[in-house]
């Protein structure tokens, strides 16, 4: 892996990248602490910035498969809005309203619905009514005591797993024909991020953090955990991305009392060259799933946690912190 192009985003930190559909452009979501979030749009040919938006108090945006985009906000707003290249706007089209804290995942499912999580512990689905073109909410869930942060479809068993965030426990998998849960893990606990990744058909890799650090495997078939792997990483595991030749790059963070997990751009604390580091290793995975096997660890990778990792069409993979850094 070698870096091609750092990118500086708008907010101090990145935690998400995509490519837009039909689009040959990237949108990057970056966040400050003050609740400021941006939208940066770049030209995927040589990475120069298009336009940039921002939105206050922004949690999470997606792109639908119609092309317009969901996004969620602290304090339970969700809005569809579409992205006028031309205007360099984002028209808002709907809204829909019914969380009553912080949206942190909102999912398209393969049959169109949209499910949308928060930080108290609500699930919400939505129907598109095709007369009107708009999303109304025809599910609502509310077992968790605290939040859930990470959804994640099995289109073959047609089911939807929940993670928790930071230090909840209550990852759970529900039916999405009976939309009712069907299994919860209460021994796993969130780390704050998208902690949930397939690493083959069937198992699914939970990535917990708080006191018990290291990896939960589910059976999706059995509904059950069938692994609980706790010394997976000395360290912090910040975040996955499945490869397209079936590999596994996991970020991980070394942590020392000097490093600057928020992003700040403090002085004193960049005195420091010592703050810890997270690095990226490179696992391969047998056909169960279960068994790891370390191919390669790039050391150094970033001097801040990497929120996300994704591979861009042509092979290109990014990562995302206080800077966006791609490699070939």
């Amino acid at each position: 892996m070698k870096v091609i192009k750092e990118i500086k985003p708008s907010g101090k930190m990145a935690r998400l990248i995509y490519e837009i559909r039909d689009s040959k452009n990237l949108l990057v979501f970056s966040a400050d602490s003050e609740s400021s979030a941006f939208l940066d749009i770049y030209d995927i040919k040589d990475y120069s910035l298009v336009f940039s938006l921002k939105r206050d108090k922004l949690c999470y945006i997606g792109e639908l498969k119609c092309g317009n985009f969901v996004m969620s906000y602290e304090e339970g707003k969700i809005e569809i809005a579409s992205l006028d290249f031309a205007t360099k706007t984002l028209n808002v089209v709907q809204e829909l309203e019914g969380h009553g804290s912080d949206v942190y995942d909102v999912k398209e499912l393969s049959d169109g619905k949209l499910v949308s999580c928060s930080n108290n512990g609500e699930i919400i689905f939505w129907s598109l009514n095709p007369a009107l073109n708009t999303y109304e909410k025809f599910k609502f869930l509310k077992t968790h005591p605290k939040e859930y942060s990470s959804l994640l479809e099995d289109i073959e068993r047609n089911k939807l797993i929940c993670a928790p965030c930071f230090d909840s426990y209550a990852t759970c998998i529900i039916d999405l024909q009976t939309y009712e849960i069907i299994a919860t893990f209460n021994d796993i606990a969130g780390n704050g991020g998208s902690e949930l990744y397939f690493v083959n058909d069937n198992i699914v890799i939970d990535n917990s953090a708080a006191d018990e650090v290291g990896l939960f495997f589910i059976d999706m078939d059995k509904n059950e955990i069938v692994k609980h792997d706790e010394k997976f990483n000395d360290n912090k595991s910040s975040c996955f991305l499945k490869l397209k030749n079936e590999n596994l790059l996991c970020s991980v963070v070394i942590e020392n009392k000097k490093m600057n997990l928020s992003g700040s751009d403090d002085e004193e604390e960049d005195k420091n060259d010592d703050k810890g580091r997270t690095d990226i290793q490179c696992w391969e995975i047998d056909e169960t799933g279960l068994d790891w096997k370390l191919l390669y660890t790039k050391e150094k990778a970033d001097q801040y946690p990497i929120f996300y990792m994704t591979q861009l069409s042509d092979g290109k993979i990014v990562t995302c912190s206080n800077v966006i850094k791609i490699y070939q």
